[in-house]
């Protein structure tokens, strides 16, 4: 493997990691209960944060090889949680974990070397 598909395949794997933990945060949560919860909006939005900046790190030709998932969204929700972070929409906060995290991960989770896979 190349050295640069070797990087590609190390921070696609930190994806799924990171998509996993944050799922693992709002297990058994509804929405409301997340919105009220301190601790596990920052926890999320930290997973968000290493999600968004991982696929950031992605090469061109990884991602242009995997064109049905949204990484300017993806890299875009980073954004939003590192420097607008006052003005982060929790409901939107909400979706990206439950439902954008979890696709992202079982997108890419297929993909992985199996002995990488988390």
């Amino acid at each position: 493997m190349r050295r640069d598909e070797a990087r590609d395949w190390a921070l696609a794997l930190d994806i799924v990691w990171y998509c996993d933990r944050a799922a693992g945060f709002v297990n058994g949560m509804d929405a409301e209960g997340f919105r009220t919860s301190d601790i596990h909006r920052y926890a999320v939005e930290r997973c968000v944060s290493v999600v968004g900046e991982a696929a950031a790190k992605l090469s061109d030709g990884f991602r242009s090889s995997l064109p049905d998932i949204p990484w300017h969204a993806v890299i875009g929700m980073r954004h939003v949680v590192v420097h607008d972070y006052g003005r982060v929409d929790l409901d939107r906060l909400w979706e990206t974990v439950t439902i954008a995290m979890p696709r992202l991960a079982s997108r890419l989770r297929p993909l992985i070397p199996p002995d990488e896979t988390p």
